[in-house]
């Protein structure tokens, strides 16, 4: 019979088993290709922050080696993803989603890359070039998993259309909106490059002003106090996470800040509301694969209509729980939702209605107050109804 492999970071009982230390990444490494195998699988035995909880060439033994316990993260080649995408064999037997998919190849093609996103892949790496950010993906993946227990509130993305659709308003208006009913709400700029946010606040330019790049160098361990620090407070009654002063580039360290730093809001606030990148970059899609529900903002024009178009498919194998369209009626177009229903198949979930406070209200750097007009009542029955299809957290009241 064979021995299980075990990997450094295991330590022995009294009877000579191996016990798995929990600070580790358990980690399976399926490769069909055996040279690369080995290559990978030494790579990531030689990490004491990983535990190899097993090592395979086909999907057969890839099925049974999930079915013996959990497992965090699976290294995949192409070949293995194909058959796990037409099998389904990744879904445990009690219905976990079962491990997050790392996909890697010696050459990753264009089909190897839309395998990837088919299968909610946390990425895609070529090798020997990218291991290192491999690396740290895997790490982090532990850290988010072992925040996972204390997470508290729902996490709510704004994504526009295109820019322009309204996605700064609303994420904005939403939080005050949430903020209004008493609940403790955050406010998250994740557009690392434009950071809208900190104008649509009206957050002073004359005064000291702390961001999102501050909590680059803590990313594996953000923690209340470190939120404490950088959280800046609206009179709406909200917190909000700015982005950085001058644009940041976009790379695995930052796209590993903004899950991290989501993670770390809903674990201290009953609801985050999170104002997404205006492109859908590895970044954007960090952030909807854990949001509980994405808002797709689009206005009745037909660059906005076609923009949501191709977000939704973009969007087609998030891991986001729902995906609604909220119509912002902020100008007059040539469609109607009757157009849009059947451009996107659906019918949207709610209308923002045009509102001449809006434009003003922007350009002095303020929200509206709730309930004050049609827009701020449009977006607070929106709040409604994101509270009503979103289930709160176990242990949450709704």
């Amino acid at each position: 019979m064979q021995r299980p492999f075990v990997s450094p970071g295991h330590i022995a009982d009294l009877g000579g088993q191996p016990l798995l230390h929990p600070s580790l990444t358990r980690v399976v490494v399926a490769i069909r290709d055996l040279p690369l195998h080995q290559e990978v699988l030494d790579f990531v035995a030689r990490d004491g922050r990983i535990d190899v909880a097993g090592a395979v060439t086909d999907a057969t033994q890839l099925e049974r080696t999930l079915r013996r316990g959990a497992v965090d993260a699976l290294i995949c080649c192409a070949q293995l993803a194909a058959e796990i995408d037409d099998t389904g064999r990744l879904a445990s037997a009690n219905g976990d989603p079962g491990p997050r998919v790392h996909l890697v190849s010696q050459e990753l093609t264009v089909p190897d890359l839309r395998r990837a996103l088919k299968l909610g892949a946390a990425g895609a790496f070529r090798w020997p070039e990218e291991r290192n950010a491999l690396g740290r993906q895997l790490h982090r993946r532990r850290s988010t998993a072992h925040r996972a227990g204390a997470d508290r509130g729902r996490v709510v993305a704004v994504h526009g259309a295109r820019g322009g659709a309204g996605t700064t308003f609303l994420a904005c208006q939403l939080a005050a909106a949430f903020a209004a009913r008493g609940m403790s709400t955050a406010l998250m700029d994740a557009a690392l490059v434009f950071s809208d946010v900190t104008a649509a606040l009206g957050v002073p330019a004359d005064q000291p002003m702390r961001t999102i790049s501050e909590l680059l160098p803590v990313v594996d361990e953000i923690s209340e106090e470190h939120l404490a620090k950088v959280l800046y407070p609206h009179p709406a009654g909200f917190r909000a996470l700015l982005g950085p002063l001058t644009p940041m580039p976009v790379g695995d360290a930052e796209s590993a800040l903004l899950g991290s730093a989501v993670s770390s809001l809903r674990a201290a606030h009953e609801i985050v509301v999170v104002h997404t990148p205006r492109c859908l970059d590895g970044a954007a899609l960090e952030v909807l694969r854990v949001a509980d529900a994405t808002l797709l903002v689009t206005t009745l024009d037909l660059f906005s209509l076609y923009g949501a178009k191709r977000a939704v498919e973009r969007l087609a194998g998030s891991e986001s729980t729902r995906l609604d369209i909220v119509v912002n009626h902020a100008m007059r177009g040539p469609a109607a939702i009757g157009d849009l229903e059947r451009v996107m198949g659906r019918a949207p979930l709610a209308r923002i209605r045009h509102d001449a406070a809006v434009p003003r209200a922007q350009q002095r750097g303020e929200l509206l107050r709730p309930r004050s007009g049609r827009a701020a009542r449009d977006v607070d029955h929106l709040a409604e109804l994101i509270l009503a299809n979103v289930p709160a957290p176990a242990g949450q009241g709704a």
